[in-house]
């Protein structure tokens, strides 16, 4: 029963009502999630974790304008495991610090690569509520960028709507201090939260992508 609390507690203070139920859903520990969360540590320490490169279109000449970043995790006994699962899972443990300047690290490392071959395009990478709370997230990043090579003026951040809404404050200092350094901004599934357009416009913002139950 303790345990159980514990573990909505937790939940509960990362979401804005602060108030949560127990389910096995929410459990980061039970035996698959605490062995995956220990293999994931391993695999980010080890590079053996996958980026892959969807490419953006312009729809004015057909070229490549630019590429979202995306983690793929091929397990060695589970085989593909969708972000979907292991991605919340990092979330709620911190996994997602170490796992974002993971990404960031590799993504930077092949921009610096298609930049030597005289491609420049911009790459988007997505980031989580919880790296909106690490106080040390824009510095890092900067170090990280310019450890690659690159200009961080190619690089469009992009967070979701309830990310952003999980607290506004917060979201507002830390996406004002990422476009000081040159990143572009973008916001994601946008309908599919509660803010407003007129919020919107308080924000340091490129882009908006609009989802798609929002468009229907």
């Amino acid at each position: 029963l303790m345990r159980n609390a514990h573990i909505a507690l937790e939940a509960a203070s990362g979401n804005k009502q602060k108030v949560a139920l127990y389910s096995p859903e929410i459990d980061p520990y039970n035996a698959r999630r605490l062995s995956m969360l220990g293999e994931l540590r391993h695999a980010i320490e080890n590079n053996s974790l996958q980026l892959y490169f969807q490419p953006q279109i312009s729809l004015k000449d057909f070229s490549v304008a630019g590429a979202e970043v995306l983690i793929r995790w091929i397990h060695p006994e589970y085989g593909f495991i969708p972000p979907d699962e292991f991605i919340p899972l990092a979330e709620r443990t911190g996994v997602i610090h170490p796992l974002t300047y993971w990404i960031c690290k590799h993504a930077f490392a092949f921009k610096h690569s298609l930049e030597s071959q005289g491609i420049d395009i911009h790459l988007s990478i997505n980031i989580s509520a919880r790296n909106l709370q690490d106080p040390h997230f824009v510095r890092e990043v900067a170090r990280l960028a310019d450890e690659a090579g690159i200009s961080l003026k190619r690089i469009i951040m992009e967070l979701t709507e309830t990310a952003v809404m999980t607290d506004p404050e917060d979201a507002l200092r830390v996406m004002t201090e990422l476009n000081g350094q040159g990143v572009r901004l973008s916001i994601d599934d946008f309908g599919t939260g509660y803010s407003s357009l007129s919020y919107l416009k308080q924000l340091p913002v490129d882009e908006i992508k609009i989802d798609r139950s929002f468009v229907m």
